[in-house]
């Protein structure tokens, strides 16, 4: 049902929705469905419904504001001439590195070690990742390892744009300086 529809037009996409996956129908996928099913009407049909849809449009400016699902730092994986990572090939890469800025200090010891790698992010003076894999392993871990505040992190490559996106657009963030 769309944002717009009343409580009858509900309460019809409920049942057609139900009947559809009633566990006589479905067995135990049609249990799991009906829970589903039952907790999604429970919101929409109730006093909960007016906070689900101020979530909701909150979800629709972040894509109006450009959350792609893409990662906000350069991705340089195998295959770019200038990657340094030890994957054979880009789909084997299964990881990135992550500055939590909020944590950071801006003691510039990541681009110390991996400039490359590490900027520092002008409005607040804190490290932000720049480009994955341009500087070795190895000197990204010394770089992790340098870190006095232990803000720097190996993520799993999918979590990246999430992650990247709420530091630079969701966080409220101070200047270190």
């Amino acid at each position: 049902v769309g944002e717009e529809a009343g409580p009858e037009a509900l309460k019809a996409a409920y049942r057609a929705r139900a009947k559809a996956c009633h566990p006589d129908r479905l067995g135990d996928e049609g249990h799991d469905l009906c829970i589903v099913l039952n907790e999604a009407y429970g919101v929409l049909s109730g006093p909960a419904r007016e906070a689900y849809d101020a979530e909701r449009r909150l979800w629709l400016e972040d894509e109006d504001r450009g959350y792609t699902g893409e990662p906000l730092s350069k991705w340089v994986g195998p295959g770019h001439p200038m990657s340094k990572s030890p994957a054979a090939t880009d789909a084997q890469e299964t990881r990135a590195v992550f500055v939590d800025e909020n944590a950071c200090i801006g003691c510039l010891n990541c681009i110390y070690c991996a400039a490359a790698t590490f900027r520092i992010e002008p409005e607040h003076g804190r490290s932000r990742v720049f480009a994955q894999w341009v500087n070795s392993e190895e000197e990204v871990e010394v770089a992790i390892a340098s870190c006095p505040v232990d803000c720097i992190h190996w993520v799993a490559r999918e979590e990246l744009p999430a992650l990247e996106y709420a530091m630079q657009n969701k966080v409220e963030r101070v200047n270190v300086g």
